[in-house]
C-alpha cells in the first residue's frame, strides 16, 4: 500500500516497513491505530500520559476523538513501541522483558528502564543496554 494515502487510523503493526512508521510519524499517530498495543503494553494509560508529556485527560481526549498526535509525540510514541519490540526480541519471553523494564538497573544508573523513556536521550540509552544483553555485556 502507497504510505502517501495510507490512513492514519488504519492499525499500526510492530512488524511494518520502516517506511510506514516514518510517514505515521509525520502524520501524527491515532491513538485509535495504536490502541491494542497501548492496552496490552507495560504501561498504565498515566504512565504513557507522562511519556508523552501530554495530561492523561488530553490522552483520553485523543483516544476518545482519534485526533492525531503531533509529530513530536508520534515519533516519541514509535520509538517507545520499538523499544518495545526490541525487547521483546532480545529476552524471547514477555514476563522476563516485563520485570527487566520495571527492575531498576545497574547499568542505566539504577533507574528502570521504562522510566527514561520520556525523551530520546534515554530511549537510546535503553536501546544501547538492549543490545549490549543481547551480545552478552553485561555491566
Amino acid at each position: 500500500m502507497d504510505t502517501q494515502s495510507r490512513p492514519t487510523s488504519t492499525p499500526l503493526q510492530i512488524g511494518e516497513n520502516v517506511r510506514d512508521w516514518i510517514a505515521a510519524s509525520r502524520e501524527g499517530v491515532s491513538l485509535g491505530s495504536v490502541q491494542s498495543m497501548l492496552n496490552r503494553d507495560p504501561f498504565t494509560l498515566r504512565e504513557w500520559a507522562q511519556l508523552l508529556d501530554i495530561p492523561e485527560s488530553g490522552l483520553r481526549r485523543h483516544l476518545q476523538t482519534g485526533k492525531p498526535l503531533g509529530r513530536v509525540r508520534s515519533a516519541q510514541l514509535l520509538e517507545i513501541l520499538l523499544i518495545l519490540r526490541r525487547g521483546l526480541e532480545v529476552f524471547e519471553d514477555e514476563e522476563r522483558f516485563l520485570r527487566w523494564l520495571s527492575a531498576k538497573s545497574t547499568a542505566l544508573g539504577g533507574v528502570a528502564p521504562k522510566e527514561l523513556l520520556d525523551n530520546s536521550f534515554g530511549i537510546q540509552l535503553v536501546r544501547d543496554e538492549l543490545g549490549r544483553i543481547e551480545y552478552g555485556i553485561l555491566a
